[in-house]
């Protein structure tokens, strides 16, 4: 909910401006229930008369069997449960985005275009964004690097961690494990599904909580999910590029970074100054 536009916006907002100008008509968001009163405050209401919002809770008991004893856990089940929990909310083909990372107007637009377009049960997209757009000068990174097959289309993830550029180029690991080229496509969870994920992911968390609900910090992401569903040719995944420039908060540090980037979009006009008028 950190301001970073100049009449403090948040990086959220910029994403709901963009989706409503690409056609969306709906906005679940996931938060915690002891967030609820803040978000609707802070939040939602900005959002009146121009999108249908509605809010879900990642509880932690939510699709967990009733026979297990969960009372140990505290944090999230991750990403995977995350989007699972919007189950019943979501009936059209959707796109998942991450509340703190900055897309871009291009990036929602594209990925909008293709649930139009070319989603089904067995086709899902993700924006790719260059590697080298998407690192901190601040710190090292965790990125889930694409390697892609004919036409574009991806072929599996590598979550890849400790990423970093130094004088010899980008690099990964501590100790260093090898080099990335600039323009490797990377995943910043920008994903456009079709609701056949829901069973997918019901599946995959009733197998995962089953067999780990015993573990303090064990998650099921959403990406390898997909990945298991892709390597299983159950799906196809395009990868669509973008001229979208990424921005995002993964140190305290960035924030001006952020800032300046956004102020020089909506210098530009690229976005109204304020945002909502």
């Amino acid at each position: 909910m950190d301001g970073v536009g100049p009449h403090q916006e948040t990086i959220m907002d910029f994403t709901i401006h963009d989706a409503i100008e690409s056609g969306f008509d709906q906005a679940v968001f996931v938060i915690r229930r002891d967030f609820e009163d803040a978000f609707r405050q802070k939040v939602v209401r900005k959002y009146e008369g121009k999108i249908q919002v509605d809010i879900v809770f990642q509880e932690l008991d939510a699709f967990v069997p009733s026979e297990l004893d969960i009372q140990h856990r505290q944090k999230p089940w991750g990403t995977g449960h995350a989007v699972l929990v919007a189950k019943d909310l979501i009936q059209d083909p959707f796109i998942v985005v991450n509340a703190d990372d900055f897309y871009g107007k291009h990036a929602i637009q594209t990925i909008g275009a293709f649930l139009d377009e070319r989603v089904s049960p067995s086709h899902y997209a993700m924006v790719g964004y260059p590697l080298a757009l998407t690192l901190s000068s601040n710190g090292t990174v965790s990125r889930g690097v694409c390697h892609l097959g004919a036409g574009g289309q991806l072929s599996h993830i590598v979550e890849t961690e400790k990423i970093q550029r130094t004088d010899d180029g980008i690099v990964y690991g501590d100790p260093v494990q090898g080099k990335l080229e600039e323009e490797v496509k990377v995943s910043m969870n920008l994903w456009g599904l079709h609701p056949s994920i829901f069973d997918r992911l019901d599946r995959k968390f009733d197998n995962f909580i089953r067999t780990r609900f015993q573990e303090e910090k064990s998650e099921i992401y959403l990406p390898f999910v997909i990945d298991e569903a892709l390597q299983a040719g159950e799906i196809q995944v395009d990868v669509l590029p973008t001229d979208s420039r990424w921005y995002g908060v993964t140190y305290k540090d960035d924030l001006p970074d952020v800032q300046k980037g956004i102020a020089s979009l909506m210098k530009e006009g690229v976005y109204p100054n304020p945002l909502w008028g």
